[in-house]
């Protein structure tokens, strides 16, 4: 799930999603999915803090290829309203 939301730049979703994954890897034997997980929450943060700032994730596990991949960029969350 968190990969989904990463794509739509929905960061504050993905963060959770990633969370609830990690805590389901850590009883698992997948630690390098869990180590991961946590990997994509520091860079979500990261980016949270500097929304201009280039940051690339980590793909899901069944993704071929494994190299960082680079959501398209977040529309601005100011709001323009009209009367």
């Amino acid at each position: 799930m968190g990969h989904g939301y990463l794509r739509r730049g929905d960061y504050q979703n993905a963060y959770g999603a990633y969370e609830a994954a990690a805590e389901k890897y850590l009883v698992t034997a997948f630690p390098h999915a869990m180590q991961q997980c946590r990997d994509n929450m520091a860079r979500i943060k990261d980016k949270q803090k500097n929304p201009d700032m280039v940051v690339g994730f980590h793909r899901h596990g069944f993704d071929i290829d494994k190299t960082l991949f680079y959501p398209p960029v977040q529309a601005s969350d100011e709001r323009i309203s009209r009367s």
